[in-house]
């Protein structure tokens, strides 16, 4: 991913406040995250969606106090002896630092936003058990960190298409790991072979279940962001019937998605080729 890629990210909505649950997951807490994270256990199921929740929260009141009650709760328990729930645990924490490196962005607190980003990145190049949901989040990750990067930035971003690879290669059943690779093409410069394998990156990332077993313990992102670099590309090549459809069938899966949203008024609210 390019070093505009974190602001053409929050521009377009696909990271914003309003991030979604999977269908898979959705869920409608009755308490904030404030209180469900106060003298509360450390929980991992439903940890995606309580990170997403907390950013939202986080967004809308202006303040850091959710994520960072969330990431006490992982400094506060550290599993040992267990692999599954150290896996778990490095994952989630990692995802956490994420979207703590997008509030941070939003509020232009970027020392604040590199420093999480690293963190996150560091704690997964430091997990010895790594498999493909580890390498696409890596990757994820990195292609954040090259908005901080500088000079460093094309070496990130080959970490970035490595690992994004590595990914695809450990488990080809994985539609995070082809949307990350997806993605990543979708920025890469055309001269550096950008933009040649966007769609078949992310169709094969729709094609596949969200997860191969379904678990409110694994990640289940994804699918949102290969409907919206998919249209978007679409548009690029003037395909705006074609983005228009699927446009209408992303939003039937997440209406509630604000970059879908915005892509819906962009293309009209109707495909071109059926106006009178």
């Amino acid at each position: 991913m390019r070093p505009t890629l974190l602001s053409l990210l929050l521009l377009s909505g696909s990271l914003s406040l309003e991030a979604a649950a999977s269908p898979l997951h959705r869920q409608s807490p009755s308490l904030s995250l404030q209180q469900q994270t106060t003298g509360a256990k450390l929980q991992l199921a439903g940890m995606q969606q309580r990170v997403q929740q907390a950013f939202a929260s986080d967004m809308r009141s202006g303040k850091a106090e959710a994520l960072p009650a969330l990431l006490q709760l992982f400094a506060a328990e550290r599993p040992t002896g267990n692999r599954s729930l150290e896996q778990l645990h490095t994952y989630w924490q990692a995802y956490l630092r994420f979207f703590q490196t997008l509030y941070y962005s939003q509020h232009q607190q970027q020392e604040r936003a590199a420093e999480a980003v690293g963190e996150g990145i560091k704690l997964l190049e430091d997990y010895g058990h790594k498999g493909s949901e580890e390498y696409a989040l890596l990757a994820r990750l990195e292609g954040l960190a090259t908005s901080y990067a500088g000079a460093k930035t094309p070496q990130l971003a080959m970490s970035m298409a490595e690992h994004a690879a590595q990914a695809i290669a450990l488990d080809p059943q994985n539609p995070r790991a082809y949307v990350v690779a997806g993605v990543n093409n979708y920025f890469t410069p055309v001269a550096f072979g950008g933009k040649t394998k966007v769609k078949e990156y992310l169709t094969k990332a729709l094609e596949l279940p969200v997860q191969q077993t379904p678990s409110d313990y694994l990640p289940s992102w994804g699918r949102d962001e290969a409907y919206e670099y998919l249209i978007r590309l679409l548009l690029d090549t003037g395909a705006r019937d074609e983005a228009a459809a699927l446009c209408t069938k992303a939003l039937g899966e997440f209406p509630s998605s604000p970059m879908l949203q915005r892509l819906k008024v962009q293309l009209g609210a109707t495909p071109a080729s059926t106006k009178p």
